[in-house]
């Protein structure tokens, strides 16, 4: 049962029970008391599962109502509240360690990895295909690949946690432009970080930003 329930929504079905549901539940049914649904209420882990499925798929709204007995006006409106409520919680989860113990119990992790010591996290951008956004910023979206896009930034921990995201830049602005005009560049240039981090290629190499060395 577990399998499937990740086959169909991208987690496994203690995830969704024991940290999705309890995360969002009562948000949900906040959101949710504003609309004429009282005669016959959808359960809020119906409405979860269906916001799931639609993410780890992309699908048609309408695909996926038929699939967990929802109609797509109500699924529009599940995406739209849910992904609100979730995104409302990044700041609690997406951040850099907060003490100096957590920041060098942090390096500690990721010397553990490589042996590559005062490491505080990895940086890297990668592209989340969209459509055409059109108008007059359109082409801006197109990525060197001719796909159009958004160039997201993250900056990741040693347990493949994200420490910081970045997904305001269009698909044609390259690494190192989001990197040098972002909120961790700051936090370094302030030294509120003890370490340095770790970029490719595509990334200055700078005092506390560190790229492989090509031709050592």
């Amino acid at each position: 049962m577990d399998i499937i329930t990740r086959r169909f929504y991208s987690f496994h079905g203690r995830i969704v029970l024991q940290c999705l549901v309890p995360l969002v539940f009562n948000d949900i049914e906040a959101e949710f008391n504003d609309y004429s649904m009282r005669s016959l209420p959808i359960p809020s882990l119906l409405k979860l599962l269906a916001v799931l499925r639609y993410y780890g798929t992309g699908n048609f709204q309408i695909v996926i109502g038929d699939l967990v007995g929802i109609i797509q006006p109500t699924i529009s409106r599940c995406i739209k509240y849910i992904s609100k409520i979730i995104a409302s919680k990044l700041p609690t989860f997406v951040k850099f360690p907060a003490t100096l113990e957590e920041k060098i119990h942090n390096q500690v992790l990721f010397s553990n990895i490589a042996g590559f010591v005062g490491v505080d996290g990895t940086v890297d951008c990668t592209h989340i295909p969209i459509l055409n956004p059109g108008g007059n910023q359109g082409e801006n979206f197109r990525n060197r690949k001719g796909i159009f896009s958004i160039n997201v930034q993250i900056v990741s921990g040693p347990r493949c946690e994200i420490l910081d995201i970045v997904a305001r830049w269009p698909g044609s602005v390259h690494d190192s432009r989001i990197f040098s005009n972002s909120n961790v560049n700051i936090i370094y240039e302030q030294k509120q970080l003890p370490g340095h981090i770790l970029g490719d290629g595509g990334y200055p190499q700078i005092g506390y930003l560190f790229t492989p060395v090509r031709n050592p």
